[in-house]
Parts: structure tokens; sequence; C-alpha cells
């Protein structure tokens, strides 16, 4: 009996955990990565999280609630790719999944719900050298994504330029200088100065190609966003800042500006030396179910994006349940032990 007994209660703790590795497992997703080549260097950053109904920044990108990216009202390429560009610079700061891939197909496993940042290191082959644009993706609806957004160019006894141009949008007085921290990838190379004697613009060339990405230090009553793009051997760098609606007049020392939630687009004239924009609005995510991208060079990725769904879909009420019922047989098998 006791025999019988013992082989009940075995049977009743492995249906146990079985059961709390399936709702653990519910949490949890993985995402393919094609297209990739042996030796490349990929780094995965998950910068938002669900809270409520919502996204929020994960701590590891708290910092980023300094710019103007609305992480709940993303769906155009446009906005995806200023968002991209503009958080780029913050993963360079904070550890991720680093993956170096061994075939033209990767998989990353157990990613938490949330917003998904993707970078790719320069790949070089022979005097050849891929540039990949950033991804911005969410799981668990996307699953899949064709890592085919790059730039193409031969390395071989050529100068790149580089331009960074700063834009203000709303607002009236401007510091007389900005700082802007520089990195190549997650390498930090230099804090830039940008005067407004010169239109907050610098240029500068290289003789090997950069992944640059940029951070600008806080200035009270702005947030900030980065768009950047590439011309053959050109790549002009971006930085939008846009005026909260309290922000009347600029103050030296400046305090960590407020979260402002609106995106903007760019216009005007870039001789302007206020170099102001317009403001529009961003919409909300559209619901789709994996992300597929087309080759094209020169162009900026496109992800799916959904919209928030909050909590898991395992049906807590059943493992509950289970649960419950599991714990009352163990009872009754130890009593019954006992005697």
């Amino acid at each position: 009996m006791k025999k019988v007994l013992s082989t009940i209660s075995l049977i009743v703790s492995l249906l146990l955990m079985m059961s709390v590795r399936g709702a653990y497992a519910s949490t949890s997703s993985s995402l393919t990565l094609t297209n990739t080549r042996k030796g490349m260097h990929i780094h995965v950053y998950q910068i938002a999280e669900v809270r409520g109904d919502q996204y929020t920044y994960t701590e590891a990108f708290a910092d980023a609630t300094n710019t103007s990216v609305d992480l709940n009202h993303l769906k155009t390429s446009e906005e995806l790719s200023a968002a991209a560009d503009t958080l780029k610079g913050y993963a360079a700061k904070v550890s991720g999944i680093d993956v170096i891939a061994s075939a033209n197909q990767t998989n990353i496993s157990h990613l938490k719900n949330g917003i998904y940042l993707i970078l790719i290191d320069n790949y070089q082959d022979g005097y050849t050298t891929y540039s990949y644009l950033p991804y911005i993706i969410q799981i668990p609806n996307v699953t899949q994504v064709e890592l085919s957004k790059y730039t193409k160019t031969t390395t071989s006894n050529k100068v790149y330029q580089y331009d960074l141009t700063k834009y203000w949008s709303g607002g009236s007085s401007y510091p007389e200088t900005v700082k802007v921290d520089l990195y190549n990838g997650s390498t930090f190379e230099k804090t830039l100065t940008l005067k407004k004697s010169s239109n907050y613009s610098l240029s500068w060339t290289s003789t090997t190609q950069k992944n640059y990405a940029i951070v600008e230090h806080a200035i009270k009553g702005y947030t900030s966003s980065v768009k950047i793009t590439n011309n053959g051997d050109t790549t002009h760098i971006s930085l939008i800042n846009t005026v909260n609606s309290e922000m009347t007049t600029y103050h030296a020392q400046a305090a960590t500006p407020q979260a402002n939630s609106t995106s903007q687009t760019m216009s005007g004239s870039q001789k302007n030396p206020s170099r102001t924009m317009t403001s529009s609005s961003t919409p909300s995510y559209e619901s789709n179910k994996t992300s597929t991208h087309t080759k094209k060079t020169n162009t900026r990725p496109t992800a799916s994006h959904h919209a928030v769904k909050t909590g898991d879909t395992t049906n807590v009420t059943k493992y509950i349940a289970l649960f419950g019922f599991a714990g009352l047989m163990l009872i009754i098998i130890g009593k019954y032990l006992k005697n």
C-alpha cells in the first residue's frame, strides 16, 4: 500500500512541476534573426516593459525619458527609425544580450515581453563594410526579423564625411553651447560641443567607417530625438530638441528635462540659424504578427508593432485549481503514510 501511495505522490509532484514549468515558459519568447553572417556581432536590448496597459522604460534606459520618443505611439517607419536612432546612443552605456552569429540564422531565447532594440556592429568582409540600421521590435508579437537593411561600401582608400546638426522645435531663447557624447558602437569617443555661433553644426572626416550614436547632455525644458541618414560616404546626424509647453526661457544651469510625448518631423531650411521645426502628433501601434524586411540599401528599417497586451494569456485559473488539487493530494498522502 505504501508503495502505491509513494508512486501516486511522485506522479502528483511531477504534474505540479510540469504545471509550474508551463506557467513560467509562457512569460518568455524566442526571436529568430535571419540573413546573419558568420562572425557578426549582434546586440539586443530590452528598452521597455509592460506595466498596466502601457510601455515604460526599463531601469537601464531610464535616462531615455529625456528624449522625445513616445513608446506607446509609434507607427510609421519614420517614427520607428527616429526612435531607434535616438535610443541607440543610450544602449551604448548599458548591457544587453550579445550574440556572435555562427550561421545565416541566429536564435535568441528567454526574452521577456516588451520593446527591444537590435543593434549590429559594422561587418567587415575583405574591403567591404556592411553598416546595419537599428531595429525596434515588440516581443512576443514579432518572432522573426530579417537583417537586410544595410549600406554596403568599399573601404579601401576612402574618406568618410560625418555631419552633426542640431535643430530646435519651439522656444525662442537657446543656449550658447550644447554638449553631445559621441559613441562608435558601444565605445565612447569624445564629447562634442555644438555652438550657437556655428548654427549648432559640426563636420569631420574619418578614414574608417564608423557606427555612430549620440547622447545629448540634458537641457532644461527640452526633450531630444536623433535621426541618422546615410548618403554614400556621407553620414548626416540630426539632433532635434523639442520644447516642453511650460518652458519659456533657457537657464544656464540646466536640470534634467521632463519627458515630452510628442514626436517631431523636420521642416524648414537648414540655413535658418534657429533651426526650427513643425511638430506632428504620432499615432498608436498597429497590430501585425511578424516583422519582415525587404533588402534595400539606404532605407530605414520598418518593424511591426502592436497594441499593448497587458498580462499573460495563460489560463491562470486552471493552474490555481491544479495547484490546489495537488496540494490537497499531498496532504492526504502524507497522512496515510504517517499512519
